[in-house]
């Protein structure tokens, strides 16, 4: 009966688990459409830079989901390869074993037709009964050594044969992946270069209207709105039940493996200054989650490009920006140092690099003080 009473309990708590990990998933897909139409509405109050913008945005959206999607193509490759291998590794054994049998079950014919005359009928007939009993016996262990030789080597070849199957069944997918592989390549250069044309459209027209300090405001006063709306709905969820992320102060490990070129603090242009750190990389490189948490936002934002947000708990963010793709969706957890995105120029920048932003509160803190 307590085995019962357990296991209804057990039930419930993971039923009201899953309902309570599905009504935040909502939750945050509600906030994710409320900042898509904050996007929108602030867009449709900048002309002819708004419509150049939404087109790059597509543009690297598409740039983003063909990097993603050639990254899984690749990985998965890789284990096709790697099965591959072990494959061939195993063919290779049994081609062995198969030999092996062979050359045991030469040896034995080749015993038994040297001994047909010298120890058969001539002995039979000598009428010595201990000699004929084990001549008797003689045979049948070496009629059974005979046949267990046989199975051993038909065993081998049935296995033989069967690996031989998978090693070309793989070999058949391995090709298709690498067509697949070479189509979605062909499909990324295609964006990119879409994407080079639509930001000298854009290059063009900011110049000539001579708004770049003030689409540089605009960029930040989204950012801010973004961050607000975040903000405001991380507060009524569950916090993630690691470590607390202020005890981390100091120790976490940089989102990037490249080149620090822009700290906190650094003149932008004019007046304007960064709110986090830059860091110079090439376009690929792996941009990692600094601490555990969950995926808040992923998405293209003015000025910000490819997007990641992670909500670490007690109200702390940390922003990715400027990526060539997002490999985490929102909704997701992720650990420390885990690829979340690829390095990349989105949002109109020039050279390949990784913005990055730390926010308590809405507030953004100096990354030095917080990166190892």
């Amino acid at each position: 009966m307590n085995h019962l009473r357990l296991f209804v309990i057990s039930l419930l708590f993971f039923q009201s688990s899953a309902l309570f990990a599905d009504d935040e998933q909502n939750r945050l897909a509600e906030v994710n459409e409320t900042i898509a139409e904050l996007q929108e509405s602030m867009q449709a109050q900048r002309g002819e830079i708004a419509e150049l913008e939404t087109e790059l945005a597509s543009n690297e959206k598409l740039i983003s989901d063909n990097a993603r999607a050639l990254a899984n193509a690749e990985a998965e490759l890789t284990n096709k390869q790697r099965q591959l291998a072990e494959v061939q590794d195993q063919v290779a054994l049994a081609t062995q074993n198969k030999e092996r049998s062979e050359i045991e079950f030469g040896r034995i014919l080749l015993q038994i037709w040297q001994q047909r005359e010298s120890n058969g009928l001539s002995v039979l007939l000598s009428g010595d009964a201990n000699e004929q009993q084990r001549l008797t016996y003689y045979y049948q262990v070496m009629s059974e050594s005979q046949r267990e030789a046989l199975d051993s080597f038909r065993a081998e070849v049935e296995a033989l044969s069967l690996l031989e199957a998978e090693q070309t069944l793989a070999v058949e997918r391995v090709e298709q992946q690498r067509q697949v592989t070479r189509q979605q390549l062909f499909r990324l250069r295609q964006s990119q270069r879409d994407r080079e044309t639509t930001l000298v459209s854009l290059r063009e027209t900011v110049a000539t209207s001579g708004s770049q300090i003030e689409q540089l405001q605009q960029e930040r006063a989204q950012l801010e709105r973004i961050i607000e709306e975040l903000s405001r709905a991380i507060a009524s969820l569950s916090a993630p039940n690691r470590v607390e992320f202020s005890s981390l102060k100091g120790k976490l490990p940089s989102p990037s493996n490249g080149r620090l070129i822009s700290r906190f603090g650094d003149t932008r242009n004019g007046h304007i200054k960064w709110r986090g750190h830059r860091y110079s990389a090439q376009t690929g490189e792996p941009v990692q989650s600094v601490a555990y948490g969950r995926v808040v936002y992923a998405n293209w934002l003015s000025g910000q490009g490819l997007l990641i947000a992670i909500d670490h708990g007690d109200n702390y963010l940390t922003l990715y920006a400027n990526n060539q793709s997002l490999l985490k969706s929102v909704g997701e957890w992720v650990e420390p140092g885990e690829v979340i995105a690829t390095v990349g120029n989105s949002g109109g920048l020039d050279d390949s690099a990784l913005y990055f932003e730390i926010r308590h509160n809405g507030q953004p803190l100096n990354p030095r003080e917080w990166i190892d």
